[in-house]
């Protein structure tokens, strides 16, 4: 930081201004409130439909497999 500090005129890194609301230690500290987390949007019906799809597929990759 000392030569970035002397490339714009500040004599210590400790002279160059600061960002408020951003601490160190914090991930997004700049934002103004927490990203909620996402939420399951998945019926039952509907994790049961896509984990039959992914076993069709996943059992035809292997079957139609040569060698």
């Amino acid at each position: 930081m000392r030569p970035v500090a002397a490339h714009f005129g500040y004599h210590s890194v400790r002279a160059l201004p600061s960002i408020d609301g951003i601490f160190i230690g914090n991930d997004l500290s700049w934002l103004s409130t927490p990203v909620p987390p996402p939420q399951s949007t998945w019926t039952p019906a509907a994790t049961i439909a896509f984990t039959q799809r992914v076993v069709h597929t996943m059992v035809r990759s292997l079957y139609n497999r040569s060698g």
